[in-house]
């Protein structure tokens, strides 16, 4: 009887995307999700989706549906936030679904908490923004889910001609921009200049808010700011005594953007009595070996870190082994050149430690300096230096910081306060 229901709604989904059947699409969605256990599903006369199901999935019979957009599902800064934006929803009781380009291993963890995944080959092979938007008299499978859905979240830039595609249709869209220069200088004058009222505009912080301007696209933003779940129990570490190290971490991608290179300069800066108090944590890997100048920065990690017995350089963890470590280390050093509102930050925050960023990084925005964390120059090795030094000076101060950084996060960055906030965005939206 299951399998006989299975095919059933199989052959009806097919048939809508065939038909261009927006308005039975959700229903046999729901029904196919609905008769079969955890499964991976091949739309036969559709080569180009992929429907991956949950073992249940949550709110099946809610009126209430939200898409969910991302380009992948890897757990870096966006597609750990869209997971987050869809475990809020379905919580609240909305029937939620996610497409995205590229797999990855947030698939498993939402599939496990009742959230339905499509993959989509066809948009990744019309990414590029010509393709989409010569596709605007043609179907696209997408066309069936966004028009289908009560309302579509749009996460990053990336998917901007999606909005172009979607924005005349009057189809309520929440885009929600997390970006800073590196993505504007590459996709600022592709993007759409005007939005329908259909469209909602949401940044992922102030600085995120503030490239908008600085590349003068006119929308008419707000900002939403992610959630992280508080994770803190209690202080790792004591007050610091004066023969104690500072021991400072700075995870991410081997890159120019992301200052390993700067604060590697610092370091060296640094007269022999501070090294001899500190200790320095690397952790990434280059992103890609066309990389040449990322491929250097790492050449530079590995040397220094066999020649000064202060570094360390680690090229990957897991998830448990950053949070254990961040249990071993006082400050979280971010020598972003652009980095809009970075997810180790929060969670440094969250955990009482103190967070040193450039003031090129989304954070600075929300920091006080010396009172709930430090803000230096960005690209400046020199001033990075001397806020290092300042705290290894102060150390015995670092646990009030740290319990003032708290706060930041406890206000701005809560679960509580981001659910709060998305809900009144999606019921506003409608």
């Amino acid at each position: 009887m299951i399998e006989n229901n299975y095919l059933s709604s199989l052959f009806e989904l097919e048939t809508c995307l065939s038909h261009k059947d927006t308005k039975s699409f959700l229903n046999h969605f729901k029904e196919l999700l609905g008769c079969i256990p955890k499964s991976r599903v091949d739309f036969t006369k559709n080569p180009g989706l992929t429907l991956y199901t949950p073992s249940k999935t949550k709110n099946l019979k809610s009126r209430r549906s939200i898409l969910i957009l991302i380009h992948e599902l890897s757990r870096t800064g966006a597609p750990v936030v869209a997971a987050d934006t869809a475990r809020a929803l379905s919580k609240n009781g909305y029937f939620v679904a996610i497409i995205t380009m590229r797999r990855g291993p947030l698939l498993e963890e939402l599939l496990a908490e009742g959230i339905p995944i499509v993959f989509d080959r066809e948009l990744a092979l019309t990414h590029d923004s010509r393709q989409i938007l010569s596709s605007k008299n043609n179907h696209m499978y997408i066309d069936d889910f966004i028009e289908s859905f009560d309302q579509t979240i749009i996460i990053t830039a990336v998917y901007y001609n999606l909005v172009k595609r979607y924005s005349d249709k009057q189809i309520p869209i929440i885009w929600w921009l997390h970006e800073g220069t590196a993505t504007y200088d590459n996709l600022a004058t592709f993007m759409p200049k005007q939005l329908s009222p259909s469209v909602k505009v949401y940044a992922g912080g102030e600085y995120a808010l503030a490239q908008l301007k600085n590349y003068h696209l006119p929308y008419k933003a707000k900002i939403l700011n992610y959630g992280v779940t508080d994770t803190f129990s209690k202080p790792v570490l004591s007050d610091h005594q004066k023969n104690d190290k500072v021991k400072f971490i700075l995870p991410g991608s081997i890159g120019r953007r992301k200052g390993q290179k700067i604060l590697l300069d610092a370091i060296k800066s640094l007269p022999v009595e501070y090294q001899k108090l500190s200790e320095f944590i690397f952790i990434g890997d280059i992103v890609s070996e066309a990389d040449v100048e990322g491929k250097t920065i790492k050449d530079q990690l590995i040397l220094a870190s066999q020649n000064h017995d202060n570094i360390t350089y680690l090229t990957s963890v897991t998830r448990d082994e950053l949070f254990n470590l961040y249990s071993k280390i006082d400050v979280l050093v971010l020598p972003s050149l652009d980095d809009p509102m970075p997810v180790v930050a929060t969670e440094s925050l969250m955990l009482e430690k103190i967070v040193l960023c450039s003031d090129t990084t989304g954070t600075s925005y929300y920091l006080q300096d010396g009172k709930n964390g430090f803000i230096f120059k960005s690209n400046n090795p020199t001033h990075l230096c001397d806020k290092i030094r300042y705290i290894i000076d102060h150390r015995d101060k670092l646990s009030k910081i740290g319990q003032n950084g708290r706060k930041v996060y406890q206000t701005n960055f809560s679960m509580d306060t981001f659910e709060k906030n998305l809900l009144s965005i999606v019921e506003e939206t409608k």
